[in-house]
């Protein structure tokens, strides 16, 4: 991840955002870890074929030294 933050920085970008399945509570607390926060929950209809449940986060990490 601090590869991806520092060429981010590198090319002047400031926000890095991702998605991420949010009964995937390990994911989850390793981004928040590299200070990532939840800026928007989206919710997911059922799906045979998508084995998640509660929906996606949107999480975004603020480059604030760029």
């Amino acid at each position: 991840m601090n590869l991806v933050k520092n060429k981010a920085k590198e090319n002047n970008i400031s926000k890095l955002n991702l998605t991420v399945w949010a009964d995937n509570i390990n994911a989850i607390t390793f981004y928040e870890n590299q200070c990532f926060a939840e800026v928007k929950h989206i919710n997911v209809d059922f799906h045979p074929l998508i084995p998640h449940d509660g929906g996606i986060k949107l999480m975004q990490c603020v480059l604030i030294d760029v």
